[in-house]
């Protein structure tokens, strides 16, 4: 089967989500949904419990360093989405949570996540 078929497409996704979930953990930052309710494409994250959190400001920064994010509206919690689907090249979902981190403390957040 092609490299790009649908199950070469899910073992890259998947391990683009690994490494997401990995990265973002690092950074304090955890899934909403428990494991067994999560799927590879899109991951939605708690939002940080911190008072300068702000989605907009967030997306604004994350878009300045090449990200667009999703708004994690689809639930009451405060929440974004990260999607790791597409071509995406090694390193991506890493570079996607470095720029988290530095999104985020270019806003001022300052607690929830990012632990010293």
């Amino acid at each position: 089967m092609p490299k790009g078929a649908a199950p070469g497409r899910l073992a890259r996704y998947r391990r683009q989500y690994e490494t997401l979930i990995k990265a973002m953990g690092a950074l304090g930052l955890r899934p909403l949904l428990p494991e067994a309710l999560r799927s590879p494409i899109i991951v939605t994250f708690r939002a940080p419990q911190d008072p300068a959190y702000s989605f907009p400001a967030f997306y604004e920064a994350m878009k300045r360093r090449g990200f667009l994010i999703y708004p994690g509206k689809m639930t009451a919690a405060e929440s974004f989405r990260l999607g790791c689907i597409g071509a995406l090249a090694d390193g991506v979902m890493t570079a996607c949570a470095t720029a988290c981190a530095d999104s985020l403390r270019e806003i001022g957040v300052t607690r929830g996540c990012l632990p010293a």
